[in-house]
C-alpha cells in the first residue's frame, strides 16, 4: 500500500511566537507554507519540528547503566535540514534530509556504548532539526529509550517534552 493523501490536522503547540501569541501552521503568519499535504499509510500522531531558527524538544532522562539505544522514526517534509539527535549535550546521531523526499517513515536506531553515558540521571535527550532554509521540516514519531514517557505522542500533545522554537504536535489522518 502506497498510502493515501492526507491533510494535517494540528493538534496544539507547546511554544509561543515571539509575539507572544500561539505559533499556528495554517495561517501563513509564522510559517513559509500554510497546508501540508502527505501521503500516509495509517494515522499517525507525529512530533513536528520546523525552522526558522533551530527547532527542538528535549525530555529529562535517566540513563541505564549498561548499554542501551535511542530508536525512533522520522520522515523529512523538506529537502533542507540536519535532524540532531543529543544526549546530555553530546551527539549521538546527524541524519540529514534527503535530496528525494520519501513517502514512508525511515527507522533509525543508535547504540549507546560509551560508559560517559551511562548511569546519568536527570540529563536532557534531544532532537534538534536546524537549517539555513526557513521552513524545513521533520516528522519524528515511536522514539525509544529506557523510561521515556509519550514517545510515540498518541495523546496528541508534548506532555514530558520541552519545546524549542517551532515544535508541536500534529495528527497526521487518513481520509476515509
Amino acid at each position: 500500500d502506497d498510502g493515501a493523501l492526507a491533510a494535517l490536522t494540528f493538534v496544539e503547540l507547546s511554544n509561543v511566537g515571539k509575539s507572544g501569541s500561539p505559533i499556528t501552521i495554517f495561517n501563513g503568519e509564522n510559517f513559509t507554507r500554510a497546508q501540508f499535504l502527505l501521503t500516509v499509510p495509517d494515522d499517525v500522531t507525529a512530533a513536528l519540528l520546523v525552522t526558522g531558527s533551530p527547532a527542538s524538544i528535549s525530555q529529562t532522562v535517566n540513563t541505564p547503566g549498561e548499554e542501551f539505544a535511542v530508536s525512533f522514526v522520522y520522515r523529512f517534509e523538506s529537502a533542507a535540514g540536519v535532524l540532531t539527535v543529543s544526549l546530555n549535550g553530546t551527539v549521538l546521531a546527524t541524519i540529514n534530509a534527503p535530496a528525494v523526499l520519501q513517502t514512508e517513515f525511515q527507522s533509525f536506531s543508535v547504540g549507546v556504548t560509551s560508559s560517559t553515558l551511562r548511569g546519568l540521571t536527570g540529563v536532557p535527550l534531544t532532537f534538534e532539526i536546524n537549517s539555513d532554509i526557513p521552513g524545513s521540516t521533520v516528522l519524528l514519531d515511536n522514539i525509544q529509550f529506557p523510561g521515556l514517557a509519550n514517545g510515540n505522542f498518541t495523546g496528541g500533545d508534548l506532555s514530558n517534552w520541552e519545546a524549542v522554537g517551532n515544535a508541536g504536535v500534529l495528527v497526521i489522518e487518513s481520509p476515509e
